[in-house]
């Protein structure tokens, strides 16, 4: 498990951290091994758990008059509007937060599943395949989960030395 924490939090791993359950990589999208620094140098890394080319591609469509806001999460990179996740890169896949009413219209699209990251579909988000990213397709699933959280209210911007409870 230390393995895969390792990997999750981004930090430089050993070699031997690598002997965890090869199941719990999988399950968490990372690499079965560290990969290699292109320096050459023994340290291992890892690899981005996100396609960073549609990560690219979602910044580029993102809405210029909202202040949006990045945050690594899900093993992936959540796109952030007003304190809410809108959208998000996992993998090859682009994760939209839609509301219940228009998640489950989404449904009904190809290339459209249910976000089901931890096993259970979360309400009002869905995964949408690379086939369904296609052209204008990619800007009007941004726009939508823009247009969704907007109508959130604002989160107030959590204060570091603060605890949850």
């Amino acid at each position: 498990m230390l393995a895969v924490l390792a990997f999750r939090r981004g930090f430089l791993a050993h070699p031997g951290l690598a002997a965890a359950d090869p199941a719990l990589f999988s399950l968490f999208g990372l690499p079965l091994a560290p990969q290699p620094r292109r320096s050459g140098s023994p340290v291992m890394e890892v690899r981005m758990a996100y396609d960073e080319d549609l990560a690219c591609r979602v910044r580029e469509v993102l809405p210029a008059v909202d202040a949006v806001t990045e945050r690594q999460m899900f093993g992936g990179l959540s796109f952030m509007l007003g304190g809410h996740m809108f959208c998000g890169v996992v993998r090859d896949t682009l994760m939209v937060r839609l509301g219940p009413d228009a998640a489950g219209h989404a449904l009904s699209l190809p290339h459209v599943r249910p976000m089901d990251f931890t096993g259970r579909p979360m309400k009002g988000m869905v995964f949408v395949e690379p086939g369904g990213l296609q052209g204008a397709a990619l800007r009007q699933w941004v726009e939508a989960a823009a247009e969704y959280a907007r109508g959130l209210p604002a989160k107030a911007p959590a204060s570091r030395g603060a605890k949850r409870r």
